[in-house]
């Protein structure tokens, strides 16, 4: 069924934004970008935003861009993250992830001195990663807060000190605050301190085909884990062989996935997305089912399902990598199996 049309009145309100807007000192274009393709999701393609979400994402765009325009002390804005990157799929509950480069860091940061920030929105809950414990000395050089509103936006706002290194180091800094993320888009510049904007991409989140050494690093790791794994079976200790599975063989598990991926497709990289959720959308069925079936882990016999799963999966996998890659297929797998039936009754495990 097609979705319902928006509403005339928030139609009109979300095309007012986006027209008769005056540009803002030092803006660039990819204001104009992010206002219009945040306008955009109202229509899809992809999931359709409710328009009045839309509307409230707009607002809150705004509200950042007008509070650094009318703030002296802010000289940079630039935006990390998803909103930035083609690929990355849009929705509804897209954040945004905003830095302000500043030259009176001290100030805006000061625990007395935050009331600037309710001026965009009343808040459900916040969150300060950098916050100094009392006693603790104060944060240089950064400081975030990370904003879940009332109407569901969410902001990542962080201020960066441009002058920590000296007045001599401004586009130094600026520089080097830019080049913390490939997927980083420059809003606004009131003092050309950036000569090269850069080109959002997402190079830093894209995974290489793996080398003989990672290769053979990652097999080692997931085998020489499987021990602890079995010795906790043996205890009972369910709690920790669950830990072990989900946190470092499935990991393991899913980095193998993604170097066949990038072989299978001849690609130089490949972006796996966050928690593999571009990997997993181009896995077949039977690997999707492969993967869930190491996740299940509320009983202590769902505990050893997922222990048989995770071991039936990786060696399959990475035997698949060794032929892909032309690697010699370790050892590990032979010696840990033959060692392991002194902890359990692993029969079911490495019958194969």
């Amino acid at each position: 069924m097609p979705a319902p049309a928006p509403a005339p009145a928030i139609t009109e309100r979300i095309t007012a934004r986006l027209e008769g807007r005056a540009v803002r000192p030092g803006e660039t274009c990819w204001v104009r970008h992010i206002r219009e393709a945040t306008a955009a999701d109202a229509a899809g393609p992809g999931p359709v935003v409710a328009p009045g979400r839309v509307l409230d994402a707009l607002t809150l765009f705004d509200a950042l861009l007008d509070f650094a325009t009318a703030d002296e002390r802010v000289r940079l804005v630039w935006m990390n993250g998803s909103r930035v990157d083609p690929a990355a799929p849009r929705d509804a509950w897209m954040d945004f992830d905003i830095v302000y480069g500043v030259t009176d860091f001290a100030a805006l940061t000061a625990p007395d001195n935050c009331g600037w920030i309710d001026a965009f929105g009343p808040r459900v809950i916040e969150q300060l990663p950098d916050a100094a414990a009392p006693g603790e000395p104060a944060p240089a050089g950064r400081f975030a807060w990370l904003l879940q509103f009332a109407n569901g936006q969410r902001v990542d706002l962080t201020v960066y000190d441009l002058l920590r290194d000296g007045e001599a180091g401004v586009a130094a800094r600026a520089s080097a605050g830019l080049g913390g993320d490939s997927l980083t888009a420059l809003l606004v510049d009131k003092d050309g301190l950036v000569s090269e904007p850069p080109t959002p991409h997402d190079g830093d989140y894209r995974v290489a085909p793996p080398t003989a050494w990672t290769w053979r690093a990652s097999c080692n790791e997931f085998w020489w884990v499987t021990v602890y794994v079995a010795k906790a079976l043996a205890r009972s200790d369910w709690w920790y062989a669950a830990d072990l599975i989900g946190n470092v063989l499935r990991a393991e598990l899913l980095r193998q996935l993604t170097w066949r991926l990038v072989l299978e497709r001849n690609d130089e990289s490949f972006n796996p997305g966050k928690a593999h959720t571009r990997l997993y959308r181009l896995l077949s069925s039977e690997d999707r089912q492969l993967v869930w079936q190491t996740a299940s882990l509320g009983s202590p016999a769902a505990v050893y399902d997922a222990f048989a799963a995770v071991l039936d999966a990786f060696r399959s996998v990475s035997q698949q990598l060794a032929r892909l890659a032309g690697y010699e297929y370790p050892d590990f797998d032979r010696d840990v199996s033959a060692f392991l039936p002194g902890y359990i009754d692993a029969g079911r495990f490495w019958s194969r």
